[in-house]
């Protein structure tokens, strides 16, 4: 008769994905189950619905009506409801008796020697005794018919915590553009700074395009947006003005319209000449997926209504400051005036306004 021995591998599963030998119980078997380990979803102390994969290796062919037996420790009390949650090899049937889930050859058939799986589902995990950072160990003892063997274990530990926190950031640059640059499909007229908009000597029916580039930089989870407004009107210290596109009536940015030249009607000055704005952006809008200033190949202008804001640029994620309408843009001023617009030095101040969405 072959001598007794034994031979138990340990394998300690967390979460699934970790394994690792550690002592438990031994029991004494003729033979050994080989390449056993036990494998659960979850090792969170009270966690439920935890699946329980027990991994090994039978030497001995079991024949009709002969079994494998899984124990469970005491701390488990009644694992599982039923055979229902017991996923057995093939040509083996399910059976539960309190703590002991057992699958059974069916009749006429015989299960290999060869690598086995056993998954026990819906099982909740005991309560933690253990102090702080200390693993409770439980072993399960799994046995054959054919006095094959071995103890699994497994580690009940509570989950931690891992926590780090990231800075905002944002930046915002203006860069001007110069002349002979294209904004949708014209040519500027006149070379900007970032904070300076020369539009120059003006003649009437002329009108004169010029552009600046905005970059953004953010980690704003829902991004951004950049707005732009007017202090007033172009004007001169006597009063007199140029009023917003188109002949005064501050065409909206969602409602933008093709540039069209003043109207000039004598005694009017809200016709005498106009100011509008265009953005090149096409991911305007809450949703991003709005083109205010495209409609279908044609660039259009909207008018700035005193402090009313306009909305120029928006991306709904984080930005690089580099991918177009996403990061970066350009933004389009233009002013024409007619004949009977007075004489004299016009001006007004503007602001972008960038709110990033954290």
């Amino acid at each position: 008769m072959r001598n007794s021995f034994k031979k138990i591998v340990f394998f300690i599963t967390l979460l699934g994905l970790i394994f690792f030998p550690i002592l438990g119980e031994v029991n004494a078997y003729e033979f050994s189950l080989a390449e056993v380990r036990a494998i659960i979803s979850d090792s969170a102390p009270s966690a439920s619905e935890v699946e329980y994969v027990f991994q090994f290796t039978t030497g001995i062919v079991l024949t009709s009506n002969q079994r494998i037996n899984i124990t469970f420790p005491e701390d488990y009390d009644l694992p599982v409801a039923g055979s229902a949650d017991v996923l057995c090899p093939p040509n083996m049937t399910a059976s539960v008796n309190l703590r002991i889930i057992t699958c059974t050859v069916n009749i006429g058939q015989t299960h290999p020697a060869t690598a086995t799986e056993i998954i026990i589902f819906n099982i909740e995990n005991p309560e933690k005794k253990a102090a702080e950072g200390i693993a409770d160990i439980y072993s399960f003892l799994i046995e054959t018919d054919n006095n094959e063997g071995a103890n699994p274990v497994i580690a009940i530990v509570e989950p931690f915590k891992v926590r780090a926190v990231i800075n905002p950031i944002l930046n915002f640059e203006v860069e001007g553009v110069g002349s002979g640059e294209n904004i949708h499909s014209f040519l500027t007229g006149v070379t900007t700074t970032p904070v300076f908009i020369p539009f120059g000597l003006i003649e009437p029916d002329v009108s004169v395009l010029a552009a600046q580039d905005l970059f953004v930089v953010t980690n704003a989870a829902y991004g951004f947006t950049v707005n732009i407004f007017q202090d007033g009107n172009l004007r001169r210290v006597e009063g007199d003005e140029i009023y917003c596109f188109i002949n005064s009536q501050c065409v909206n940015y969602m409602n933008s319209t093709s540039w069209v030249s003043p109207m000039g009607y004598l005694g009017v000055p809200e016709t005498y000449g106009h100011f509008g704005i265009t953005s090149e952006d096409e991911s305007l809008g809450n949703d991003c997926d709005e083109n205010y200033y495209d409609f279908e190949g044609i660039n259009n202008w909207a008018g700035l209504e005193g402090i009313t804001q306009a909305e120029v640029m928006r991306h709904c994620e984080p930005a690089d400051g580099q991918a177009r309408h996403a990061g970066t843009t350009r933004i389009g001023f233009q002013v024409e005036i007619s004949i009977l617009q007075p004489a004299g030095e016009y001006e007004s101040i503007l602001t972008y306004i960038v709110t990033p969405t954290f």
